[in-house]
């Protein structure tokens, strides 16, 4: 809730052509595999991992490279009972305020995404 909002706005802030051009293809394929739970979490996870990647935190990157690695069950299950359209919406949300490199509003989507996340969570746990 600290870190990836701000690593949302430095990418936000930072992003080349290529970065954005990347996201965008992530973001498209959560699109073209809606109903696909396993491919949705690789997505996702892709999809941070690039936000990690364009703020130019190597450090960062690593690290959550292993947390989400450590909790790929959780996010699974998360995955099994999460609306798919909410979620692709949300990571596409977050894409769109990089594009336009707007990094208050990447910040802000980010926030809510993981927010929402958090409160799927709890309700699953």
């Amino acid at each position: 809730m600290i870190v990836e909002p701000e690593l949302a706005s430095r990418a936000a802030a930072r992003a080349t052509a290529e970065d954005i051009s990347i996201l965008r293809s992530k973001v498209a394929g959560m699109e073209a595999n809606i109903n696909d739970r396993g491919r949705q979490v690789e997505l996702g996870i892709a999809f941070h991992d690039e936000i990690f990647r364009t703020a130019g935190n190597r450090v960062c990157r690593q690290m959550f490279s292993v947390i989400h690695r450590g909790i790929l069950t959780s996010i699974s299950r998360l995955f099994q009972r999460a609306r798919l359209e909410e979620v692709v919406a949300q990571h596409k949300a977050i894409y769109t305020a990089i594009s336009r490199r707007e990094p208050e509003e990447a910040r802000q989507r980010m926030t809510d995404h993981l927010r929402r996340a958090r409160s799927l969570f709890l309700a699953v746990s």
